[in-house]
């Protein structure tokens, strides 16, 4: 079995991370004004680091997948591989609540079929994009590099430009799959074309594009425009570049394995699932990690938003390794069950 770099572990791990302080800062019981105010600043850092991390795990997708070969059958397997975590949590989590609360059909069914009824955004809009992979590796492979990088930008425009200016015909709204498609698309070409930047190129990739959505906070808030308004860059075009520029500070790092780090990274997505479901997230952000009462004091609420990442992170990275050690179990007794039958 091949070692998994682990600098790239390191970063599934950052972009999971990212997402929860995202939701951490998106879902939380905060007092929001209508209208933009510099005072919430503190409560915005957060928001444009949720597209950062979705656009990172989709970066390494592209990036090590583009080269594969994939056929029908290995698509198959991997999107079977997912979909079974995926129906694990969402159903074990909706019957443990259900235990609590009392069982509802709608939720239920939901929860049996999390991808048909988009559970999690996240997850349907991958799924898909790995059903397509085969076809985009193939259509990548006839394009020049020219003809790539145009390929790129017609698909940027579509979906993180154009929708940005109202314009959602093309590439939808931020919950799409043209924008998990863009970020594949750039995460192969980096890696069929080797490309990179210097690594002041990279700082100014990620800080330049953070500066921008952070000054236009502070621009919509000195105008008095809407709070809704205020958030319009914390998607699209910018964090994209963001995620593009760490993505290569990361690869033109010295490669290297750490078994931790490769561990925990093989249950980052069980955080995202876990802390995700439609029955957690009220209860989380609402009540059991109620800080609503430190708002007014930033950087109080910024330090215990990084705490609860992380907590959340290795919480759900120990409920998944016991997923994983019993799912290996059954597998392993069934095998011999197999065996023994063939005998």
């Amino acid at each position: 079995m091949k070692t998994r770099d682990s600098r790239f572990e390191l970063l599934r791990i950052g972009a999971i991370f990212l997402i929860i302080i995202y939701h951490y800062a998106l879902y939380g019981p905060w007092q929001t004004q209508t209208t933009a105010q510099l005072t919430d600043f503190g409560l915005f850092t957060y928001l444009p680091l949720g597209h950062v991390g979705v656009k990172l795990l989709v970066l390494i997708t592209g990036y090590f997948s583009a080269t594969k070969q994939f056929n029908l059958k290995t698509t198959g397997h991997k999107i079977k591989t997912i979909w079974l975590q995926v129906f694990f949590y969402s159903v074990t989590i909706e019957l443990l609540f259900s235990a609590i609360r009392g069982v509802s059909p709608l939720r239920l069914l939901t929860a049996i079929f999390p991808i048909i009824l988009n559970e999690y955004w996240f997850v349907t809009a991958y799924l898909f994009l790995m059903a397509l992979i085969p076809f985009i590796n193939l259509l990548i492979k006839q394009l020049d590099k020219r003809a790539f990088i145009a390929l790129i930008l017609i698909c940027t425009l579509l979906s993180d430009v154009l929708p940005r200016l109202g314009n959602t015909t093309g590439g939808g709204d931020i919950t799409s799959l043209m924008i998990l498609i863009t970020a594949y698309l750039i995460g192969a070409f980096i890696k069929i074309y080797d490309f990179q930047l210097s690594h002041r190129q990279n700082l100014l990739l990620i800080g330049g594009n953070l500066l921008l959505i952070y000054l236009s906070f502070v621009g919509f808030s000195l105008l008095g425009l809407s709070s809704e308004r205020s958030h319009h860059l914390i998607y699209g075009i910018f964090p994209l570049l963001c995620a593009s520029g760490l993505f290569l500070l990361v690869k033109a790092s010295r490669p290297y394995t750490n078994k931790t780090v490769n561990l925990i990274a093989s249950t980052t997505f069980a955080a995202y699932l876990i802390s995700e479901h439609p029955a957690v997230r009220p209860y989380l952000w609402r009540r059991l990690l109620d800080f609503g009462q430190y708002q007014q004091q930033p950087l109080l609420m910024l330090g215990i938003g990084l705490a609860c990442g992380v907590a959340i992170i290795l919480l759900a990275a120990m409920i998944d390794l016991l997923r994983q050690h019993i799912s290996n179990q059954l597998s392993a007794h069934k095998k011999r069950h197999a065996i023994e039958k063939a005998v």
